[in-house]
């Protein structure tokens, strides 16, 4: 759901969604807002139709999983989502474009299988720079990821 510029991605914690639904439907969750909001009765209605809407989206439901699993999957979700992975490497790298690009297309993410591919050069070059890169690029359609710096051979 994308409200105002804003994407909600609910989580519903120990609580079956449809809980939720009928608590908003029903109307005694917000009974104790009425009162204290009665002067802005528009802001509760509000407040309501959001939580109804919330309450129709398919989220998580958290409940038996294992909690660091569906973390780890919210976060996946929220990197695709934005599109943007938190990335410890500068954006403005000169001539490094191209050879991650490269790198990309070697790996053919599309394939379900193992890839390995060595990186070999003189030091300083950029071999860990697009490494690293890569590895932020697409760490995120993994269930885990790992980058291991400083292996030499």
């Amino acid at each position: 759901m994308n409200l105002m510029g804003q994407t909600i991605l609910p989580v519903f914690y120990h609580v079956d969604p449809s809980e939720v639904r009928k608590k908003a439907d029903s109307g005694e969750a917000f009974s104790k807002h009425e009162e204290a909001f009665k002067d802005n009765k528009q802001n509760v209605q509000r407040w309501r139709d959001a939580l109804t809407q919330v309450s129709n989206l398919s989220g998580w439901h958290l409940q038996d999983d294992y909690e660091s699993k569906v973390i780890q999957d919210i976060v996946g979700k929220i990197f695709t989502e934005l599109n943007q992975p938190i990335s410890s490497v500068a954006t403005d790298l000169v001539g490094m474009d191209s050879r991650v690009k490269e790198m990309l297309s070697c790996l053919d993410m599309g394939l379900h299988k193992v890839c390995v591919i060595g990186i070999l050069g003189i030091g300083g070059i950029g071999k860990t720079t697009v490494a690293r890169v890569v590895y932020e690029r697409i760490c995120a359609q993994f269930e885990a990821c790992s980058f291991l710096a400083n292996v030499r051979i």
